[in-house]
């Protein structure tokens, strides 16, 4: 809204400005940043540019810190609802919001400097001008590779949510759910979602959360991922010479990027180092035999 009214405001005081007015608050102002006296148009229209500098570095400000909030709320609503995050994440989008306000900042002390300096060093105006276009394109080729949002969401929530039971015991309801885990290895099924406990289980998405949420302290992509991780362990240590990427495909993980992502992150090493400890081990039993 603050950019409408301001765009709007600057226009139609072009429009009433005559000729010599436009010339002096372009030359004056916008060029080489002198305020001698002048007419109220000018005026006025030096007054709505010296509001809309401060505004906008005003709600720079408000603008990264409830994109990151939304972000984030976002990123633990899919934690807690699916067990595979690819080509879900806003992960990109959170480093892309602190990079734009970051280059509005650069264009904020750009306006400050003057057009007038820019001028002499033409140069210079690339800089920002690269940065903004390379933000813009990253922006849209990053939104045109979303094919996730939160409507879908929304949809697994509203089924998740369809069968209700009052009398659900959080305690029996985690004892169930690791049941149905490991005895029907339900974690090795890609894309795995909340909504698929949900209707095993006749409960709701609430109750799982809290079940093993607040129960383990892990969200539920932790706890998928972590027994994924496990099983995937197990194979390196049976068939070291399978693949990894047979490994990632049969331990559930839809990419083998996801794969290796997770296995660092629960075990601290990489799965191609587990694996050459597990062959190191192996030899030196076999040589001590």
């Amino acid at each position: 809204m603050p950019a409408i009214v301001a765009g709007l405001s600057v226009g139609v005081l072009y429009s009433m400005m005559t000729k010599e007015e436009s010339a002096l608050f372009i030359n004056g102002y916008l060029y080489n940043n002198v305020r001698t006296s002048t007419t109220p148009l000018v005026e006025l229209q030096v007054f709505i540019h010296d509001t809309c500098k401060v505004l906008f570095a005003l709600i720079l400000v408000p603008i990264l810190v409830n994109g990151l909030r939304r972000i984030n709320r976002y990123e633990a609503l899919l934690r807690a609802t699916y067990a595979d995050l690819e080509d879900k994440s806003l992960g990109m989008l959170h480093h892309m919001l602190i990079m734009f306000v970051a280059i509005s900042l650069l264009s904020f002390v750009a306006n400050i400097i003057g057009r007038a300096y820019f001028d002499e060093t033409s140069w210079l105006i690339s800089i920002p001008s690269i940065l903004f276009s390379m933000l813009l394109f990253t922006l849209g080729y990053a939104g045109y590779r979303q094919r996730f949002s939160m409507r879908d969401i929304e949809n697994d929530e509203q089924m998740a949510d369809e069968a209700v039971d009052e009398s659900t015991n959080i305690s029996e309801l985690r004892t169930r759910i690791e049941q149905l885990m490991v005895q029907e290895r339900l974690y090795l099924s890609p894309n795995l979602k909340i909504v698929d406990l949900v209707k095993q289980l006749n409960t709701n998405r609430n109750y799982i959360y809290r079940a093993i949420n607040r129960g383990k302290g892990i969200s539920f992509t932790e706890y998928v991922n972590g027994m994924r991780i496990d099983y995937a362990k197990n194979l390196i240590e049976r068939y070291p010479e399978m693949t990894l990427a047979e490994v990632a495909l049969k331990s559930g993980f839809s990419s083998s990027t996801s794969f290796y992502r997770n296995f660092k992150s629960l075990t601290g090493m990489g799965p191609k180092d587990y694996l050459d400890s597990v062959k190191n081990k192996s030899n030196k039993t076999i040589q001590n035999s």
